[in-house]
C-alpha cells in the first residue's frame, strides 16, 4: 500500500474516508487541538445559595408566596391611592392560607374588613399573627410582632413594609 500524498514530510493525511471498507475513517487532527479523547464528566452544579422560590413552588410546609420588595409594596399602595394595598393584602392572606393548613383565613373577608375602621385594626393585627405563625413554621427565630404591625398602621400606614419583609423571610426559608 502506498502512503497518501503529503505524509512523507510529516504532514497530517487528508481526512476524507478511503474507499476500502477495512480501514475506518479517521478524523483530522489539527495541531491546536489535542486528539479527541472522551470528555471528562462535567462537575455537578451546586445549588444556588440565594435561590428565590417561584410563586406556587412548594416550601417546607406548602406552597410559597411571591417575594416582593417591602418598600415597593408600600409605595405602590400610595401611588395607586390604596388599590394595590388592597390587592396586596388579599394576596398575602391567600398565600398564607395555602402555606399551611393551620393558618386559617378567608382572604376576601380579610381584605373587605379594611373598609370598617375598628374591624380593620383587628384584621391587621390578625394578619400579623398569621405572618408570625408562618415564620415560626419556617423556623424563623424572630417573627414579626402583630402589635408592632398595628402601631405601624398609624405611622403613615407602613405596616406593609414590616409584614412583607417578614413574609419574604418565610418564602426564602429552606
Amino acid at each position: 500500500m502506498t502512503e497518501p500524498q503529503g505524509q512523507e514530510n510529516g504532514e497530517v493525511p487528508d481526512a476524507t474516508p478511503t474507499s476500502s471498507p477495512q480501514e475506518p475513517a479517521t478524523e483530522p487532527v489539527s495541531e491546536s487541538q489535542p486528539p479527541s479523547d472522551p470528555a471528562p464528566p462535567a462537575p455537578p452544579v451546586p445549588p444556588q445559595q440565594q435561590a428565590v422560590p417561584q410563586v406556587g413552588s412548594t416550601g417546607p410546609h406548602g406552597p410559597t408566596g411571591k417575594v416582593r420588595g417591602p418598600v415597593a409594596v408600600w409605595l405602590l399602595a400610595i401611588v395607586t391611592i390604596g388599590i394595590y394595598g388592597l390587592v396586596w393584602y388579599y394576596k398575602i392572606n391567600k398565600e398564607l392560607a395555602r402555606y399551611h393548613p393551620s393558618i386559617r383565613v378567608n382572604p376576601t373577608l380579610a381584605m373587605l374588613s379594611l373598609f370598617v375602621p375598628i374591624v380593620a385594626w383587628v384584621s391587621v393585627y390578625n394578619t400579623g399573627s398569621r405572618v408570625a405563625q408562618a415564620q415560626r413554621l419556617a423556623g424563623n427565630p424572630a417573627p414579626v410582632s402583630p402589635g408592632i404591625g398595628l402601631l405601624l398602621w398609624f405611622v403613615f400606614s407602613t405596616y406593609p413594609i414590616y409584614y412583607q419583609a417578614g413574609l419574604n423571610s418565610v418564602w426564602t426559608a429552606r
